[in-house]
């Protein structure tokens, strides 16, 4: 397999950034297909023959995709799909220089001006639903029922779906929902601040906006982000006054507790960051329930977000 960086291959306009969302915010009707874990990348074929290429111009050929593909994919078209490892990590399995046979390609999408629909049939017609470069899992979804069982099916094998209103142009964001992780963490601040920017400041009410959470590691609690969704009006009110009970200090953005108090939370991926001090911090953090048997102590940091 034959590896170089030429960026001028790579199509324009690129392909749009995905956006986050949950189900609930899913469009529908809408198409539907499963999110595989790995590296958007371009299937092109030109004179030269065929290769793929990822959105940093890393042109990949010779290898066997872009062998098996070369009779269905005519000169001057461009599809969109997900470059992945059966059984593994892409980025480890290519660092290795296999030969790339365990390497697969799911279609998703088109370079072209048509609406979704019309795109997703060029595609069916094109790649077969399995083998080394096949049709990304998929369907359309006509109701909330069937996009939840859509979903509970693609995170029993990969990271979630991504969803796209049927008369979509190629330059519109599609959505994606990714399965949800959870964690216990340690209350260990009243944030002073609006939960988000613009917001009421609901601590200047007497309530709860926003809480700081960490977990316990080499002696001292470690903060890994702020929690403001997922409580009611009556919690943020009785949190509010329950905690500011067991005030230890404050400064100028947090009225800090000693730390007893244990919730269970629910986050999509954790994201590099230097806000805190663990070094990552929380996307899309939501308070699930309080945990009144569980020792803050116990919350090790290396424990709750090892699979991260």
């Amino acid at each position: 397999m034959k590896e170089w960086f030429r960026k001028e291959a790579i199509p324009k306009p690129p392909y749009p950034k995905v956006m986050w969302a949950d189900l609930s915010e899913m469009p529908i009707p809408c198409f539907a297909t499963f999110k595989y874990d790995g590296e958007l990348t371009y299937l092109l074929r030109n004179e030269e023959g065929c290769f793929t290429v990822n959105k940093w111009g890393r042109w990949r050929t010779e290898y066997p995709i872009t062998s098996f593909v070369k009779d269905m994919v005519k000169v001057g078209e461009t599809f969109v799909g997900e470059l992945y490892v059966m059984d593994g990590d892409l980025y480890e399995f290519l660092r290795s220089r296999k030969d790339g046979e365990r390497l697969r390609l799911a279609i998703f999408d088109v370079v072209s001006d048509e609406p979704y629909y019309m795109r997703w049939e060029v595609i069916a017609r094109t790649f077969p639903k399995e083998g080394l470069i096949h049709l990304a899992q998929g369907e359309l979804i006509k109701s909330r029922e069937d996009l939840q069982r859509f979903f509970e099916e693609a995170v029993k094998r990969f990271e979630g779906i991504v969803c796209r209103h049927p008369q979509s142009r190629y330059e519109e964001s599609p959505f994606k929902v990714k399965k949800l992780r959870t964690a216990d963490v340690v209350v260990l601040a009243i944030s002073k601040k609006p939960s988000s920017r613009g917001g009421k400041n609901l601590y200047e009410k007497g309530l709860v906006g926003s809480l700081l959470v960490g977990c316990f590691k080499n002696g001292e609690f470690i903060p890994v982000g702020r929690i403001g969704s997922g409580f009611s009006i009556h919690e943020r009110k009785s949190l509010f006054d329950a905690l500011t009970g067991f005030k230890v200090g404050e400064d100028e953005d947090y009225l800090y507790i000693e730390p007893k108090l244990v919730l269970e939370i629910s986050y999509q991926e954790i994201l590099e960051s230097n806000q805190y001090r663990s070094g990552f911090a929380l996307r899309h953090p939501v308070f699930r329930k309080f945990k009144f048997d569980a020792e803050a102590k116990e919350c090790l940091l290396e424990n709750e977000f090892s699979n991260s």
